[in-house]
């Protein structure tokens, strides 16, 4: 029979219809799911990890591979769900047996690191070797590195890993502050963690507390010099996943600790453009006082306004609104002769108000002069508008207007004797609010009209703004204006500190000149000597060595030059050394500026303390050498370094650990390479 005589026959053409149909079905099908993957990678992608997780689920239960992947990625980190390795596991054993590469090598990973299931090295190879035959490159690449000490090692009681609590140290850090457990967080600590170590997320203990709301151990973490501007795979700060969370005790912390509140996300959203999302009011408020900028636009082109009123967040508009924030674009520039009509100021005055009141209880003279209208204001002042009037914030028009960089305009309100020195009821004044913005043509405006220069009780000290912003033209101005050297801020950190943090030479020669104390120390107990060793700012550190007690230490028992030498900065090393700084002058926990440089790897700085004599096999509180030191952490050149110049590798730690241990522990096969190398050569056994 042939093929159009079998398509005539009524039950082989019922059946083909039922086939067309059910093709248009499937396609129909595929088509909406691809939709919704789109859609749940979009919302990853944007963070929008709760709309994600909804996505999501449908798909999973479709059998979606992809859906599972990355679903179990969601619950391994616990964002927009409860985090549970065990979900995660079992939603990645669904993806892997579909022959998703990402799938298998993760699951991989759980199994080798015993995540929310047995530890298992041979079910670990088995989908390492899966994910690397579907062309899984960081699977090629574990394989060909070969086994790693944890993959290899067979123990006789395998380890459970839910509720266990990890044996690295800077694992248990992590785990600490993640849950709040001061215990576990002060005993990694003892055992040297790394307050910036990342794990396999590039997450550090500092994001993990600050997202958890842990504002104690935050404010612990940085005072041990932590990183706040470290960022994750994602591009978030510390303070951003804090402000994404609501976690207003972290982020206070974090500014305190000088967090910079004006960083980017991806996305380009900043802290404050976070806040005014998610209508987390106290923090909007928090980061204002910390001088956010309202006027920053996300990649969409958004302000924290414009996100504010599209999600109809009255109160944070508002909020926003009274500290200068404004949707309208500038209005047209009126001609003179309408200037001189009524009704024509008054529409001047409130056009573009938004419903949330952005200009509530602002005078026409105060909005003119913040958006720069000239000719209006000189007019407004002609018809005798009053030039000191304030709002419920306590600000006046040249607040505004100098807050907002308007030379011409702050010189008509100065002729028409408005007062320099009216501070707001935050304690910004004229001057603090110019300083801020590097307005230089207003700065100078102001203090020509005698504007106060010194320090008042509830704000900030222009000298100090001045140096954390680096205007060193406005230093000069200031002190010629007779600013007070010895003051400091709410840490207790003086100018001399300030300029030496920063790098500033000149504004720390003219410091000196001017007679501030370089022992100062503020509230850490760091004086300006540390601040430049740590940052390596070589001539500063000249400048200041033969000054004070070069050996003072802060309040961990850190020398200048043991800061120098653990930021790696061995110029200032040498240059301390040479005048007179302690070689092996040890802190608390009995780190020696060597021990410090090579658990960094540090080796240019590691070579130069031991040709100036510094003790190569000095043990620390742990019994540490700096030889186990580099070998734990990873640093191969370090530990060749070490080696070369006499350090002795049979040396052990308090809990009997050798060099050759330690890093086959950590996985580091070069080290341990190296070891054996040394071994051979030399004829020592482990």
């Amino acid at each position: 029979m042939g093929l159009a005589h079998m398509m005539r026959h009524p039950s082989i053409r019922k059946a083909g219809r039922d086939v067309f149909l059910s093709l248009i079905l499937l396609l129909t099908s595929l088509v909406a799911s691809a939709d919704a993957m789109d859609a749940a990678l979009q919302a990853i992608r944007t963070r929008a990890y709760d709309q994600a997780a909804s996505l999501l689920q449908p798909l999973v239960q479709q059998g979606n591979a992809e859906a599972q992947y990355q679903l179990a990625s969601l619950y391994r980190s616990g964002r927009g769900v409860s985090k549970d390795h065990t979900r995660a596991v079992t939603l990645l054993q669904l993806a892997a047996k579909q022959a998703h590469p990402g799938a298998q090598y993760q699951l991989g990973v759980m199994y080798e690191r015993g995540w929310g299931v047995t530890a298992d090295a041979v079910a670990a190879d088995k989908w390492f070797r899966a994910a690397a035959a579907n062309d899984h490159h960081l699977a090629k690449r574990r394989l060909k590195q070969g086994p790693s000490p944890a993959r290899s090692r067979v123990t006789a009681t395998p380890r459970p890993a839910e509720n266990s609590v990890p044996g690295n140290p800077d694992e248990l850090l992590r785990h600490a502050a993640a849950r709040g457990n001061k215990k576990l967080f002060q005993r990694a600590l003892s055992l040297q963690a790394s307050v910036d170590g990342v794990d396999g997320h590039g997450r550090t203990a500092l994001m993990e507390a600050a997202e958890n709301d842990h504002g104690e151990l935050v404010s612990e973490l940085l005072r041990r010099q932590a990183n706040p501007e470290q960022r994750d795979p994602f591009g978030d700060t510390a303070l951003l996943l804090a402000v994404r969370k609501g976690a207003l005790s972290a982020v206070r912390a974090l500014l305190l600790s000088g967090a910079a509140p004006n960083a980017r996300d991806k996305n380009g959203d900043t802290p404050l453009i976070i806040a005014s999302r998610k209508n987390h009011r106290r923090i909007l408020s928090t980061l204002l006082k910390k001088h956010a900028n309202v006027s920053l636009q996300n990649k969409n082109g958004r302000t924290a306004m414009a996100v504010a009123l599209a999600r109809k967040h009255a109160a944070a508009a508002i909020i926003l609104g009274s500290h200068g924030a404004i949707i309208p674009p500038e209005p047209a520039q009126e001609t003179a002769g309408d200037l001189q009509d009524p009704a024509v100021l008054e529409k001047l005055a409130v056009r573009g108000v938004s419903s949330e009141g952005v200009y509530a209880g602002w005078s026409t003279l105060m909005i003119a002069s913040w958006r720069g209208q000239e000719s209006l204001v000189k007019t407004l002042l002609a018809k005798g508008a009053v030039v000191d009037w304030q709002d419920k914030q306590g600000y006046t028009a040249l607040n505004r207007a100098a807050w907002q960089g308007h030379a011409n305009i702050v010189t008509a309100l100065l002729q028409a004797r408005a007062n320099p020195d009216t501070a707001a009821k935050n304690g910004q004044t004229p001057l603090l609010h110019a300083i801020d913005g590097k307005h230089s043509k207003v700065i100078k405006r102001l203090l020509a009209a005698n504007a106060a220069v010194e320090y008042r009780p509830n704000g900030k000290a222009p000298l100090i703004l001045a140096l954390e912003t680096a205007q060193q033209e406005v230093v000069e101005m200031l002190l010629d204006k007779g600013a007070r050297v010895q003051i400091s801020d709410e840490q207790g950190r003086s100018p001399l500190s300030w300029a030496a943090h920063k790098g500033l030479e000149k504004s720390t020669m003219r410091l000196l000149v001017a007679g501030a104390d370089p022992a100062l120390p503020d509230t850490r107990g760091c004086n300006a000597l540390w601040y430049a060793a740590t940052e390596g700012h070589d001539k500063i550190a000249s400048l200041l060595a033969p000054l004070g007690e070069i050996d003072a230490t802060d309040p961990q028992g850190y020398t200048a030059l043991a800061r120098a030498a653990r930021g790696g900065h061995a110029s200032t090393v040498r240059l301390l050394l040479t005048t007179g700084a302690a070689i092996d002058l040890a802190n608390q926990s009995a780190n020696t500026p060597l021990s410090l440089a090579a658990k960094r790897g540090h080796t240019d700085t590691v070579s130069l303390l031991i040709s100036e004599g510094a003790k190569v096999d000095w043990r620390n509180i742990n019994g540490n050498t700096p030889l186990l030191l580099a070998a734990a952490a990873g640093h191969p050149d370090t530990v060749r370094l070490l080696l070369e110049r006499g350090a002795n590798p049979k040396l052990r730690n308090e809990r009997r650990e050798r060099a050759h241990h330690l890093a086959s522990k950590a996985g580091h096969q070069q080290i341990v390479a190296i070891l054996d190398s040394f071994q051979k050569d030399s004829g020592w056994f482990r």
